[in-house]
């Protein structure tokens, strides 16, 4: 479990989901997650440890430059706020790639958004970034060659594994 912060409850969240969705994609065939804090650090700890980190930083980035100071610490204060930090724990985005609050067309962001088309633009190119990073690192190859390690899942029988990662393997 990561630290209280927002981002991490909510990449703890999303954790615990894909762990209960695997297992039970992973139980038809006799097959349980033994180590999942491994799992999910192959699974997820190149994203985690890279590749959000610099999207978090490239929306800062943006901000700034599209914003004022004052507009900056307008924004500070609101989420300093009982409704700024409810948001925070929500998912910036579902798996169809729709963005949820703060960064939808209605959020409460919106309003910096039409005042500065180009910061809206900036924070769509990020999102986008952030999907096509996640599309690109978390294949079925990927899953197979978690499942494949014996350390990591476990088989009734073993006869199983080679056939569940050869099907995720053309899964693609």
């Amino acid at each position: 479990m990561r630290s209280g912060t927002p981002n991490a409850q909510r990449l703890d969240a999303l954790e615990r989901r894909t762990l209960s969705s695997l297992r039970s994609g992973l139980e038809p065939f006799g097959a349980t997650i033994l180590d999942s804090d491994r799992f999910m650090h192959e699974l997820t700890g190149e994203y985690t440890d890279s590749a959000l980190p610099d999207l978090v930083t490239a929306a800062s980035d943006a901000f700034v430059e599209h914003l004022t100071p004052q507009e900056l610490a307008q924004l500070a204060a609101f989420y300093r706020s009982e409704a700024g930090k409810v948001l925070p724990a929500q998912p910036v985005w579902d798996l169809e790639g729709n963005a949820h609050p703060p960064l939808s067309d209605d959020g409460p962001l919106a309003p910096l958004f039409e005042k500065s088309p180009q910061l809206k633009a900036s924070m769509d190119h990020i999102m986008t970034r952030g999907l096509t990073t996640i599309a690109d690192l978390f294949t079925a190859e990927r899953l197979a060659g978690i499942v494949a390690d014996p350390e990591i899942a476990g088989f009734e029988d073993e006869t199983m594994r080679a056939d569940v990662v050869e099907a995720l393997g053309r899964a693609e």
